[in-house]
């Protein structure tokens, strides 16, 4: 073996090791493609589709996930594309969003996740003309190709059937009175709804989510669209003001293998718009849990801090960081936070729901003020919120993230 055939062989028996201490940062490196072509891609269509969004990030992590072992392994892994990436494509398709756009997007991503390879490569002393680096260019540029290949199929196959769809043209007509058409007699009668009327906006999603909602006719008005296989888009509308009795009454509560995302009540076309979109932010909650019922008036002190997890995890660092240096992450002072505060601050209050005795749940507080340098009372609404988003963005922890969900969840 020549020296240069033995150099070659050396670098390229660095890249499994690339790729492990890429790996190793897959979140990380995930949530970054994922904020940067949101931001050097903009689209209108998912602003206010959050099931789209939540979508796009399961095919970003899919796609890196793919493209790791692709250039571990070789392009002889599996030639069919994720899962997840497939479905994303199919749903842009149905959500409005271009082929151009998607396919920019992946293009994109593609230049971010080059970026993270070049400095791992740096890290292990390779510039842009190693054999490993030319290997793994040539194989993500390969991969790139495949991925757009696939989701042109797929984008193009979704349009051509939803086109002939009569439920596609009820989805468009909703989605057009969304962006801000007036509504007219000729709408209100081929969607069979009255606008001039009290509504509450409700996204389902689940295999018979459908089915429960036609139920609800027997209290309400119902205007359903479907937006995925399992995800449908309603609007439970009456002369009065519904309340939460009457949701109750119509079936929208938690119930194995559904969840629901509902809004607040609004009146006239407004009020439509505005409990929709209150609907898709409580669909951020809704889509981290379990199945579930999850009510904007509980979470919209969330919204801001969801619709951006970074921040969301910055305020998290700021008020309960402190707490993370303890034997066991913080769990134990974190339950004993939400069980104070709960218990509107009723030290024996919480001290009985937790099970333990007053004295130990309050040494316990007094430890969590030392470690955290204030008095608990003077940053109540602080660690409330950062003790929700605590348990829903951190993803190391889904026991937490269940138990949150559920006690948010306003109509369970």
């Amino acid at each position: 073996m020549s020296a240069s055939d033995a150099e070659r062989e050396a670098s390229l028996d660095s890249v499994p090791v690339m790729v492990e201490r890429l790996r190793d940062r897959r979140v990380e490196i995930a949530q970054s493609i994922y904020n940067w072509i949101r931001e050097a891609v903009p689209d209108s269509a998912e602003a206010r589709d959050v099931s789209y969004q939540h979508g796009m990030m399961d095919a970003v992590d899919a796609v890196v996930a793919y493209s790791l072992d692709a250039i571990e392994h070789g392009l002889g892994c599996p030639e069919s594309i994720p899962a997840p990436a497939a479905a994303q494509a199919r749903l842009a398709a149905r959500a409005g969003v271009s082929l151009g756009t998607v396919l920019r997007r992946y293009v994109a991503g593609h230049a971010r996740l080059g970026e993270f390879i070049a400095e791992e490569a740096a890290r292990t002393g390779h510039t842009g003309d190693t054999p490993a680096f030319v290997y793994i260019s040539r194989t993500q540029n390969a991969l790139l190709g495949r991925f757009a290949a696939a989701v042109e199929e797929e984008h193009n196959r979704e349009r051509q059937q939803v086109a002939r769809s009569p439920a596609q043209r009820r989805r468009e007509l909703v989605c057009s009175l969304l962006a801000g058409e007036a509504p007219d007699e000729t709408d209100a009668s081929e969607l069979r709804y009255r606008f001039d009327a009290w509504h509450i906006g409700v996204i389902a999603t689940g295999v018979t989510a459908r089915e429960v909602l036609e139920s609800a006719k027997a209290e309400f008005q119902l205007l359903a669209v479907a937006h995925s296989d399992e995800t449908t888009w309603a609007w439970l509308g009456g002369a009065r003001k519904p309340t939460p009795e009457n949701l109750r009454r119509a079936g929208i509560a938690s119930r194995a293998g559904i969840s629901f995302a509902v809004g607040e009540p609004g009146e006239g076309i407004d009020g439509w718009r505005q409990t929709h979109l209150q609907a898709q932010q409580a669909l951020l909650v809704a889509l981290m849990g379990p199945p579930n019922c999850v009510r904007y008036a509980d979470i919209a002190l969330l919204v801001p801090w969801l619709e951006d997890p970074v921040r969301g995890k910055a305020l998290v660092d700021l008020y309960l960081a402190p707490l993370r240096s303890q034997k066991d992450g913080g769990k134990i002072s974190r339950t004993a936070l939400r069980a104070y505060l709960e218990a509107a601050k009723n030290v024996s209050a919480a001290a009985r729901q937790l099970g333990i005795g007053r004295r130990t749940l309050a040494y316990r507080l007094e430890t969590i003020e030392e470690r955290l340098g204030y008095q608990l009372d003077s940053r109540v609404a602080e660690l409330a919120v950062s003790l929700c988003l605590h348990d829903l963005l951190d993803g190391a922890d889904r026991a937490e993230r269940k138990e949150s969900t559920t006690r948010i969840s306003g109509l369970s």
